[in-house]
């Protein structure tokens, strides 16, 4: 199997991965919906699905940035060599709305992912909610532009 095959086969692999994961946070945001409008969480259950919605949302991000833009990246042989690189590169195609707001994306994964706002979840959890919609639309965009890549590759490939 050529590398170009490789390549399409993880990208499809990824979409499937970010397709999944894209209907789950759909389904915690609008569980959140009317929760993240109290001014506290003390509720168990509202506590759960905040916490449930944060896990969707750092997870969705991990799919997105660490493979989906990474495979976008490598079919379309631009051979980022940092996720900064890839960002930008997709940022000039459309694919990433703004280099800033994917940052932004990324640091709240990282708030989510190594505790660092302990103190303060209940702002943790309005960020999240309220930084959901643009992970929802890049992610649409993602899918969007990554599945024709692999549909013209699999034409391509019909063809020969």
């Amino acid at each position: 199997m050529n590398k170009e095959k490789v390549n399409i086969e993880l990208l499809g692999e990824s979409l499937e991965a970010l397709s999944s994961s894209l209907q789950w946070l759909k389904q915690s945001v609008d569980r959140c919906a009317s929760i993240v409008k109290k001014s506290e969480f003390t509720d168990p259950y509202d506590f759960e699905a905040l916490e449930a919605l944060t896990a969707r949302f750092a997870r969705t991000v991990d799919i997105l940035t660490g493979k989906v833009y990474r495979s976008i990246d490598k079919v379309e042989m631009n051979n980022g060599k940092t996720l900064i690189e890839v960002i930008e590169f997709l940022e000039k195609t459309g694919v990433v709305s703004s280099f800033q707001q994917t940052k932004r994306l990324k640091e709240l994964r990282n708030d989510i992912v190594h505790e660092y706002q302990q103190d303060d979840l209940n702002e943790l959890f309005r960020s999240i909610y309220k930084s959901s919609p643009l992970l929802m639309e890049d992610a649409e965009k993602a899918i969007k532009y990554a599945s024709a890549l692999v549909n013209k590759f699999r034409e391509q490939e019909d063809v020969s």
